[in-house]
């Protein structure tokens, strides 16, 4: 196997074993940054006038963040989870070789 993919793998290992204790958390670190650009991108594309547009801003960014989250909880925790079981079952094949 090539050398740089393992120290890839073995770089996600170390990283998803912290970020896995605690599902919640991962989920919504991830998501609030991306909810605030993609807020802030969706108010001054609609010409963004300051008392008006900050409750826009609010609801959108409320909307985009449980959105988000929701499927960051779901659908990418798992997906990482199961990359992250098929390494340790390689891993531990490979330690029995």
């Amino acid at each position: 196997m090539n050398t740089q993919l393992k120290k890839k793998d073995q770089k996600f290992m170390k990283s998803w074993e912290k970020q896995r204790a605690n599902r919640f958390k991962y989920a919504f670190s991830h998501s609030i940054l991306f909810s605030v650009v993609i807020s802030v991108m969706l108010v001054f594309l609609n010409d963004f006038t300051f008392p008006e547009d900050l409750l826009g801003f609010i609801i959108t960014f409320l909307f985009i963040l449980i959105f988000n989250t929701l499927i960051q909880y779901y659908v990418n925790y798992y997906i990482m989870e199961d990359r992250y079981q098929k390494l340790l079952k390689k891993n531990s094949a490979d330690d029995f070789n």
